[in-house]
């Protein structure tokens, strides 16, 4: 098996400035959703929200991490994707049994439902391209790891919260509205007209569409073959 680093051995090794810094621009700060701050000045603010990153940080670098089996290892790495208009660095976790079995047909899974200590046990590819972007891919774990938290407080909460969601939704198969029942009845109510394309527009929208889930999928099909690569050669340097 390739000596891929963990997560949480990856955030040791990399400049906390930097790291909270590519957070920011990635992930900015909205105030107006904390009332506790409105009084305060603009540097005090920076303040708070910089120190308690650092010491999140500090946190993830600390844990005790869990470790799941060999074969089901959390793997995260980096793909390129379509944003406003331009070329993007986007977050992909797979696990490596499936990636081994179903190559790169396996499927991406999002996180912010894992606990951190499971979060950090990740390992993390070696390929050139997330190597090249491992600040942005750090600060997508660090927001996905504090979704409900920075010591994930509300997770308990929200895990509740979803599992009487999906029995309600079991429940109710076969109830819920339609799109256009909705918008219709939105219209009727609030006088809402929404903003519908012309035909010769929607074929150019569906066309962008295809095209930039052909992108992301192109550049995800090559980062997983270097990956599966690694892993079947037993190498750690993965070359593009």
């Amino acid at each position: 098996m390739t000596e891929m680093k963990t997560a949480q051995e990856v955030l040791r090794s990399l400049d906390t400035e930097k790291l909270i810094g590519t957070y920011l621009y990635e992930h900015p700060f909205n105030y107006d959703e904390h009332p506790d701050m409105w009084d305060m000045t603009v540097n005090q603010i920076r303040s708070k929200v910089r120190t308690g990153l650092s010491n999140y940080i500090d946190r993830l670098r600390s844990i005790e991490v869990t470790i799941s089996s060999d074969e089901h290892r959390g793997i995260l790495y980096i793909y390129r994707h379509m944003k406003q208009g331009m070329h993007a660095p986007d977050c992909g976790l797979c696990f490596m049994d499936e990636l081994m079995e179903k190559g790169m047909e396996c499927e991406d899974y999002a996180f912010e439902f894992t606990d951190q200590a499971t979060i950090m046990g990740f390992l993390v590819a070696d390929t050139a391209l997330t190597k090249r972007h491992i600040y942005a891919l750090m600060a997508e774990v660090m927001f996905q790891a504090s979704f409900f938290g920075f010591k994930q407080e509300r997770l308990a909460e929200e895990l509740d919260k979803l599992e009487k969601s999906s029995r309600e939704a079991m429940e109710n198969t076969g109830r819920g509205k339609s799109l256009s029942e909705f918008l219709s009845e939105l219209g009727e109510k609030y006088g809402f007209v929404p903003d519908r394309e012309s035909e010769d527009e929607k074929e150019l929208h569906a066309k962008i569409v295809q095209a930039d889930m052909a992108y992301s999928k192109h550049s995800r099909d090559k980062e997983l073959s270097l990956i599966i690569a690694s892993l079947r050669e037993g190498d750690s340097v993965c070359r593009t």
